[in-house]
């Protein structure tokens, strides 16, 4: 194993990732992270970061930094056990991200997405 300075140390194993913890006294967390999650790790972080973003919002009325991405296509499956919706996004350079909902937060979802795109298509109609 490699010598892990304190703080946090990732390393890259035949199995995936190794994401280490070193505390002040020399103690070490280890989390074995397999490779097929490793989007999913990231994903939860840049979540994670947005939401800290939002509560550091100073005044009432401010803006709130919100990390988009561009796609171009977009596809809805339901997960093995049938108890979660998937939504795959596809952007331009051919590089998917999922988001996986439970029904209900997917049923919320669908009508909130479906009101205002026909909101966005009332005001902004298309020219003949």
């Amino acid at each position: 194993m490699t010598k892990i300075p304190p703080g946090f140390s990732f390393e890259a194993t035949e199995q995936g990732f190794v994401l280490r913890n070193k505390n002040a006294d020399g103690n070490v967390t280890e989390f074995v992270i397999p490779l097929g999650q490793i989007a999913g790790l990231r994903t939860e972080i840049d979540l994670w970061m947005d939401r800290s973003w939002s509560v550091l919002q100073t005044t009432e009325g401010a803006q709130t930094p919100v990390h988009a991405l561009w796609m171009e296509q977009g596809g809805v499956w339901k997960d093995t056990l049938g108890e979660h919706v998937i939504l795959i996004a596809t952007g331009r350079s051919g590089g998917q991200i999922a988001l996986q909902f439970p029904l209900a937060a997917a049923d919320q979802l669908a009508a909130d997405l479906a009101e205002l795109v026909s909101k966005v298509k009332a005001e902004n109609p298309t020219k003949q």
